[in-house]
């Protein structure tokens, strides 16, 4: 589904039949913070917030990924595709893809 604001993505990502689960979520919003870190194994993840007027939502990308994302910067407008999930009782989202708006 494609979801007009992240208040909407959070509320069906809550429901259990989805977060955890293999259905793609497609949302367009503008790349907030964006963080680098190294895993155990010296290779690269990210983590980034996307905000709108109504909430904000952390994506994350993991090291088996990372080269296919490492140009998404701050300030981007991205059309993103990925799977939520439930982490420390807070909803994510693992990116798949993305495109530049």
């Amino acid at each position: 589904p494609f979801f007009i604001n992240l208040w909407k993505t959070l509320r069906y990502c809550k429901n259990p039949s989805v977060c955890g689960k293999d259905v793609f979520l497609k949302f367009c919003r503008i790349v907030r913070k964006l963080r680098i870190e190294e895993t155990k194994n010296d290779k690269k993840m990210f983590f980034a917030t996307i905000k709108d007027e109504t909430g904000s939502i952390s994506l994350t990308v993991f090291s088996n990924r990372y080269l296919d994302f490492k140009e998404v910067q701050v300030g981007m407008v991205l059309l993103i595709e990925g799977l939520c999930e439930k982490r420390n009782n807070e909803i994510q989202i693992v990116l798949n893809q993305f495109k530049q708006i």
